[in-house]
């Protein structure tokens, strides 16, 4: 069981760098070229993507080699999550009403748990 909350801790913190780099690349890509808003943060989102899944690979579940199969499940994983992510937005701040930071903790509330226990139980096996 401590190997798990291990894992969630480390899943946390490899979320937070990555948001740490997708923001401040995508601002230091906006101050200093002449990038467009949204080139900007592909470019800033890919560089996140991938320090995640070299985190999560490494040191979040410890796996080794496999990179096509755990990358392709990895990515796989984050578009279902991002999808997730569009559709309770939409009903929490269409259907219910609710004030756009309130459905933001809804998705925080059900994507994170569900994103790392896909990618503990299935993405990375």
């Amino acid at each position: 069981m401590v190997e798990v909350w291990t894992s969630a801790l480390r899943f946390l913190i490899t979320g937070g760098l990555a948001t740490i780099v997708h923001v401040g690349l995508f601002s230091a890509l906006l101050r200093f070229t002449a990038l467009s808003p949204p080139v900007a943060t592909v470019i800033s989102f890919l560089c996140a993507l991938t320090l995640s899944y070299r985190l999560h690979h490494s040191w979040t579940f410890k796996v080794q080699g496999q990179h096509r199969k755990f990358f392709f499940r990895f990515v796989l994983i984050a578009c279902t999550g991002s999808a997730l992510n569009y559709t309770i937005m939409s009903l929490a701040t269409g259907t219910l009403g609710w004030h756009p930071l309130a459905g933001l903790a809804l998705v925080v509330a059900v994507v994170a748990p569900g994103s790392f226990a896909a990618n503990r139980w299935w993405g990375f096996r």
